[in-house]
């Protein structure tokens, strides 16, 4: 008797499997929502992208599948894609938000995080150029001189690094500094700053910061 209960159990099973999509019935996907605001990736592209799943089963698309093609988009970060039943599949995404340049080939955002973007002409962002190769410590050093600049109303157009030299050009001097030596030289301008445009009264171009004893402006 168990025997016979325990090969109908089986029975039913198989039976349930064979015939789970008319069991459950399918549901079609009728509406894509995107969660998330597109503001460099390209909408249209993403859209059209997706159009191929509308009417497909919610229940047999391939989710993972999903994630991998809107992610090819080279300025989405991160992608969660869900169902909501009975007819919605949704796209909560996440774009990459960039700081700066580095080295003519990469974009650095504004978490510090690392991409490259195929199209970047309409991109204006400052540039920095360095022989350091080290992420974290080029983004500290564009964040700290970001900051402290601000304090004098200056901003960053590009910065540059050969050997020890520090190359900052703002969007009114250029200011030269060593490297290894930044931070106290910045300090010193900062607290000079407001004198020494009162003081020479005119337009300056260029403040040199390499001096021991002080700096020279022309």
């Amino acid at each position: 008797m168990k025997k016979i209960s325990f090969i109908s159990i089986i029975i039913i099973i198989s039976v349930g499997f064979f015939y789970f999509d008319e069991l459950i019935g399918s549901y079609p996907i009728k509406n894509i929502k995107y969660k998330g605001t597109f503001l460099r990736s390209n909408e249209h592209i993403i859209k059209n992208q997706l159009k191929k799943y509308i009417d497909n089963d919610l229940l047999k698309i391939n989710i993972r599948n999903i994630r991998e093609e809107i992610e090819s988009n080279s300025w989405i970060k991160s992608v969660l894609v869900s169902r909501d039943f009975p007819d919605t599949l949704v796209i909560d995404f996440l774009e990459y938000e960039p700081l700066f340049f580095w080295n003519a080939k990469y974009v650095i955002g504004i978490n510090g995080e690392v991409f490259q973007i195929n199209n970047t002409k309409r991109l204006k962002l400052p540039i920095v150029t360095t022989d350091i190769n080290i992420t974290n410590t080029i983004y500290t050093l564009y964040v700290t001189l970001t900051d402290e600049l601000d304090k004098l109303g200056l901003t960053i157009t590009s910065v540059s690094i050969k050997s020890d030299i520090l190359y900052i050009h703002t969007n009114k001097h250029l200011i030269i500094t060593r490297y290894s030596s930044y931070k106290p030289k910045l300090n010193d301008l900062i607290d000079v700053y407001e004198e020494m445009i009162t003081k020479y009264n005119r337009k300056i171009s260029t403040i040199d910061l390499r001096y021991s004893t002080g700096f020279a402006v022309k």
